[in-house]
């Protein structure tokens, strides 16, 4: 037994090992698959409640580092309720729904999209995109407004808190960038064998733990 089953009661075991198959036989399709993928996500975080064993079920039924996707599918699957009920969300490219439910995707953008959808337009990857950047410059110029009725002195500290925001989010791109790297590196030496492999793997592992203390 490993050490998420630890715990569970057979019945709460067959639903899980249920849930595994249901996601691997959606995944790599289409974007429907992919919603219902990340449903099915849902509903093992709910079976499995608390986080370490959730973590350690993914890396044990997928591989290693598979749960930042896991988070993306739960995330769109969340976000794209509505298009799913109301039958528009084949108007999605899969790659369109991932960047519009990023969280750092306005939430407008996403309202558009679906309104776009439920008009019968279809939502590829570069109107999403599109879109985004849109209402991202629409923000910024209602936001810029705002701003000049305040007093000089306001007006400062909001640029300040705005540019350690700016620098804050470039640290943590930083740092996503380089655990898709460490996390790629471990996954090619996952696959080895030895004790060189294993002692790789460590040092890996010691990275990608603190990187990720780092972009917190």
């Amino acid at each position: 037994m490993t050490d998420w089953q630890e715990g569970l009661v057979p019945s709460d075991l067959s639903v899980v090992a249920d849930i595994a198959e249901k996601i691997k036989s959606h995944l790599g399709r289409s974007i429907e698959h992919a919603y219902l993928a990340g449903v099915e996500l849902q509903r093992s975080r709910v079976v499995l409640k608390e986080e370490h064993r959730w973590v350690a079920w993914i890396e044990n039924e997928f591989k290693p580092g598979w749960r930042v996707t896991a988070w993306r599918l739960m995330t769109m699957a969340e976000k794209l309720e509505k298009p799913y009920r109301k039958g528009t969300l084949f108007q999605f490219a899969t790659s369109a729904a991932y960047e519009l439910t990023r969280p750092s995707a306005p939430e407008e953008a996403l309202n558009r999209a679906i309104d776009e959808a439920e008009a019968g337009k279809p939502i590829t990857h570069s109107r999403a995109k599109e879109l985004v950047h849109q209402q991202r410059e629409e923000d910024k110029a209602a936001a810029a407004a705002a701003l000049g009725g305040l007093p000089p002195e306001q007006q400062e500290s909001i640029k300040r808190g705005a540019r350690e925001k700016a620098e804050r989010d470039v640290r943590r791109k930083n740092v996503e960038s380089g655990l898709a790297i460490l996390q790629q590196a471990r996954d090619i030496f996952d696959a080895m064998e030895g004790k060189r492999a294993r002692t790789v793997i460590r040092h890996i592992d010691a990275a990608l733990g603190l990187a990720k203390k780092m972009g917190k």
